[in-house]
């Protein structure tokens, strides 16, 4: 989940701090969910403020999914995400959150066969399924020039001879790579 808070120094106890969650990207909102759904957002999010020539600015919020307690897994499809928060200079009060529609992996666009989608004017942001089993992103993002990195790893295979040894895993000779979107 990413959650916001907006912080009014000076305010009263009851006014001092607002917040709320603003998208839920893995299962918790699913009623059955899959184990290629249970996508894990460990590494801190990047944000980067996004002034658009002629359109609204907007704070990126580019995450990506990767399950660091188990980097060998298989299962499950990660995901780098990029939420669009529309309200940077704005601070919201705890009413706008609470009525605020908190953004679903539905909700974003799937940019995974066209990398140079045009994002709507008003989108929640965008989505990209990393192409290759198991691959997972284990450290933040990093947004420069309108264009965000991230790097992912990718585990290597599990020698045959000895499938239920994990010593026997090849972790250190996976494959490991950097996007720039």
């Amino acid at each position: 989940q990413l959650w916001r808070f907006d912080i009014t120094n000076g305010a009263n106890a009851a006014g001092l701090v607002a917040g709320g969650v603003l998208a839920s990207l893995g299962a918790k909102d699913e009623g059955t969910p899959t184990m290629a759904n249970t996508r894990r957002l460990y590494a801190s999010p990047d944000v980067a403020l996004i002034e658009p020539v002629g359109g609204y600015s907007f704070l990126n919020v580019a995450i990506g999914s990767g399950y660091r307690g188990h980097p060998l897994n298989t299962e499950v499809e990660d995901r780098l995400y990029s939420f669009r928060d529309y309200h940077p200079f704005t601070p919201m009060s705890q009413d706008d959150y609470d009525a605020w529609d908190v953004v679903l992996d539905a909700d974003m666009t799937d940019i995974t066969g066209d990398i140079e989608a045009v994002i709507a004017e008003g989108a929640s942001g965008w989505k990209l399924d990393l192409p290759n089993s198991g691959e997972k992103v284990l450290a933040p993002a990093r947004t420069l020039n309108n264009t965000v990195y991230f790097t992912s790893y990718e585990p290597g295979t599990t020698i045959e001879e000895d499938v239920d040894d994990p010593c026997a895993t090849s972790i250190g000779t996976g494959t490991n790579r950097l996007y720039a979107i």
